[in-house]
């Protein structure tokens, strides 16, 4: 019974990924993008449309995952019940995130915030693999957004 339900679900996500996708993809996007002046300029619908393409993908991946697994094998993966423990501390995290952002900036609080919830949500998980890990990810958005599509990013009242 959990079984069936589990690939039902499965299933019912992936269509719902891949018909919002297509959706934006198709409809909203290109239909609610500013028009540029600059002949074969498409600098605003780059990111939604790499952000939508990736939801298709994985959706994609989704419904075929759910169509080729075995009716005996998705019963082995049970889902983690809502723990209060785990629920507050992601609220809390986030709560002291977004309040340390108005201070520090966008970049100190994450270079704080990611290591902890990293650490507290995966023990296993080595320090030098969240350092790089968080490293990476700082870059990425620095290079992405900052110099990329030369968004600013919040740098807080106190630096």
């Amino acid at each position: 019974m959990v079984a069936s339900m589990k690939k039902n679900t499965d299933f019912k996500y992936s269509l719902v990924c891949i018909l919002f996708s297509l959706v934006f993809l198709v409809w909203l996007i290109p239909a609610y993008t500013p028009k540029s002046t600059i002949k074969g300029d498409l600098a605003s619908a780059v990111l939604p449309n790499i952000m939508m393409g990736i939801i298709l993908i994985c959706g994609v991946v989704m419904l075929v995952k759910s169509l080729l697994t075995p009716k005996g094998e998705e019963g082995a993966q049970k889902a983690d019940a809502v723990r209060p423990g785990r629920l507050a501390a992601v609220l809390i995290l986030l709560l002291a995130y977004l309040l340390a952002l108005n201070y520090v900036g966008f970049y100190v609080t994450t270079a704080a915030a990611l290591p902890l919830a990293l650490r507290y949500f995966n023990p296993g998980l080595r320090w030098w693999r969240i350092a790089c890990g968080t490293a990476v990810l700082l870059v990425f958005v620095f290079l992405l957004f900052e110099l990329g599509l030369a968004v600013k990013m919040p740098r807080g009242v106190l630096l």
